[in-house]
């Protein structure tokens, strides 16, 4: 016999037993095992050779070594296995394919497949059913990594698994489900790639590929794709349906993150992001997005096109151009949703019509909801929607569509030249503030009576642009919201050295009696000047105390406001401080935050809170115009004699130009090198 093999063989029966199971439960007890190792010290020294003369059933085991092999599976039920995934190699010499498998009920595992060439394949799955690839690398190959390949009449490439692999560096896609034969029908149907890295392949990670036939029922779950050239997962052709993409990580692609396309195709708990193209691109009919996330790609967080019947739920986009794109499509749903930090829009509705929007969230983007270019019958409802750029939703050409039950709070909350609806009729129902009654939006800023007492305003709310009007706006404080809320107030741009008065706000949920903040804020961009007391507590005796103001950290520490009057308390939304902050020379965003923030009941009971923090503008202005009025003269010079001598901190006031603290000649001379007369 050959040299001693006792302990190999009782691990060996381990694996065969268990990829029996994982192939088949039709197949037959293998008849026994060949051993194959490249030093001749086993049956045979070459794979091949192995397999021609093994009978159908047989497991063959391969000892470590390079062997230099265009391998082809020519027997039924053949278990092939590698002693060391990294150590046991497949070198195809540059030519041909790594392994071609000829028959069902193949298992091949723990083996690495490299160096095919004329556009051979790592390992190729031709018309074979049952087949199990699993803990292999397969890398340099000229054509795909491994391919599920079907291309003759009626012919099927089905229920084959690729487990614990890693494919990269191929010249082509690392995997590719590939059906193609005009007129025939033929299929790549119900197979599975579990737990595999793909990666850093030409192509695609994986491709669908083939213009006609089905690509269908299959399963990719537990994968990470990344660095492939084109994208991560991509169609590139047709015929691909009801497939299931899980817990799939697609990141730093050079194109898509994950790519759809056909129908009733379901994503669910995927990761995609910082690709070059969208995280998760979509195109047909009746996709199910669920719980994933798309952030830092290039273009779109979640792009839905050309589409009917769709749905994105609980699943969260940021940090993209757009969060989410509805293109050309229809009849579809966007459900507890979060969109926010993308460049442009929270959620963009283009071309599109009778989509949902409903209970999602979209802040500190530029826009919130931007709808145009002739979408109509869409509906937007239950969504929170504040903080944001620009608008909080932004209409251009597009009329039809209906907007109520949303709460609004930035800048600018509505823009809307065209024709929509923007409530429905008076309906009992709780509403998104806690009210009793189903009517229109809530409106940050919106003055007006309630005379009903039904938390829906009598006076309309006009939506600038043209004269469409929210009939039914929601109001506080028939209705407070649910929980409390601390909040800087809308904060309009500032320019450089510019001071500006903000309010940190409270929208009590319940009584309160008292609160204490503390802030923070990028100090090289802000400082601040005094802090004063709010109007929240004003109908009682107070104490306040305007905390420890450090303007080299950047921070406002121990800023109280409470009642002092017994028993003493308030619903009524109003501003616990006033605050005077300055901008310095350096234009740009800036964020202010709020933390250990503490809201107290009359029973000095602590109340929970919802934090919402804000970022300030920062524009550019010259600095020697010391009165703002466009003109560098003797009136800017008779503001810095007003100052002279005094001394401060930064950029305190207008008249210090230099931004050094000291008004004196420095600053004369600035006004007179840019002296307009």
């Amino acid at each position: 016999m050959w040299k001693n093999k006792t302990l190999i063989l009782v691990i060996t029966t381990v694996l065969v037993l268990s990829s029996i199971i994982l192939v088949s439960n039709e197949i037959d007890s293998n008849h026994g095992i060949i051993y194959v190792d490249d030093d001749g010290t086993a049956d045979y020294t070459s794979i091949q050779e192995a397999i021609d003369n093994a009978p159908d059933g047989e497991t063959i085991y391969v000892f470590s070594g390079i062997y230099y092999e265009n391998i082809v599976t020519n027997k039924q039920k053949l278990t092939l296995i590698g002693e060391n995934k990294n150590t046991t190699i497949i070198d195809a010499k540059g030519t041909g394919d790594g392994i071609r498998i000829g028959y069902d009920s193949t298992s091949i595992s723990d083996f690495t497949i490299r160096n095919t060439g004329g556009d051979g394949f790592g390992i190729v799955i031709y018309h074979r059913w049952h087949i199990n690839i699993s803990r292999c690398i397969i890398y340099n190959c000229s054509g795909p990594g491994i391919s599920f390949y079907s291309d003759g009449r009626n012919a099927h490439t089905d229920y084959n698994s690729v487990i614990d692999c890693e494919i990269y560096a191929n010249q082509k896609s690392g995997i590719c489900f590939y059906s193609h034969k005009p007129s025939y029908d033929c299929w790549t149907n119900h197979n599975k790639i579990i737990n595999t890295k793909i990666y850093s392949n030409h192509r695609y990670g994986i491709e669908f590929s083939g213009d006609t036939g089905g690509k269908r029922y299959n399963t990719i779950s537990n994968c990470e794709c990344y660095n492939n050239s084109l994208g991560g997962i991509k169609p590139t052709g047709s015929g691909i349906t009801d497939n299931q993409f899980l817990d799939i990580l697609c990141y730093e692609n050079g194109g898509d993150g994950i790519f759809l396309k056909g129908q009733n195709n379901i994503l669910s708990n995927c990761t995609c992001y910082e690709n070059s193209g969208t995280g998760i691109n979509n195109e047909e009919n009746n996709p199910l997005i669920m719980d994933s996330t798309a952030y830092g790609n290039e273009w779109y967080g979640c792009r839905i096109s050309n589409s009917v019947s769709f749905d994105v739920i609980n699943s969260i986009f940021y940090d993209n151009h757009d969060g989410i794109l509805i293109d050309g499509s229809s009849n579809g749903k966007v459900i507890n949703c979060s969109t926010y930090d993308n460049s442009w829009s929270g959620i963009v509705i283009d071309s599109s019509n009778g989509a949902e929007i409903d209970n999602c969230l979209s802040h500190d983007n530029y826009d919130g909801i931007f709808v145009l270019d002739g979408a109509y019958n869409n509906t937007i409802h239950g969504c929170t929607i504040v903080n944001n750029n620009n608008y909080g939703m932004r209409i251009l050409s597009s009329n039809n569509n209906l907007f109520y039950n949303n709460y609004l709070n930035n800048i600018h909350n509505g823009y809307d030249p065209s024709s929509n609806k923007w409530n429905i009729s008076k309906t009992i129902g709780t509403n998104i503030i806690g009210g009793s009654y189903m009517g229109g939006n809530y409106w940050s800023g919106y003055i007006g009576i309630d005379l009903e007492g039904d938390g829906l305003g009598e006076n309309p709310y006009t939506i600038p642009g043209d004269s469409n009007q929210d009939r039914h706006p929601l109001m506080y404080p028939y209705n407070p919201p649910i929980h409390t809320i601390v909040e800087f107030q809308a904060i309009e741009p500032m320019y450089t050295t510019e001071s500006i008065e903000i309010s940190i706000s409270i929208n009590p949920g319940e009584p309160i009696a008292g609160a204490q903040v503390d802030m923070s804020f990028d100090p090289s961009m802000l400082s601040i000047e005094w802090v004063a007391e709010g109007n929240i507590f004003s109908e009682y005796d107070t104490y306040f105390d305007q905390g420890v103001i450090d303007n080299i950290n950047g921070t406002l520490k121990n800023l109280v406001s409470l009642i002092t009057t017994p028993g003493g308390s308030t619903t009524d939304e109003g501003s616990i401080a006033v605050i005077s902050i300055r901008a310095k020379t350096i234009p740009g965003e800036t964020p202010l935050n709020l933390s250990n923030v503490i809201v107290g009941d009359p029973d000095g009971s602590p109340i929970d809170v919802t934090i919402i923090n804000n970022t300030v503008t920062i524009n550019y202005h010259d600095r020697w115009d010391v009165n703002w009025d466009d003109n560098v003269n003797i009136l800017d010079l008779i503001l810095i004699g007003q100052w002279w001598g005094e001394t401060g901190p930064p950029c305190w006031v207008s008249a210090d130009v230099n931004c050094d603290g000291v008004i004196n000649i420095l600053d004369m001379v600035l006004v007179g090198q840019h002296w307009t007369g």
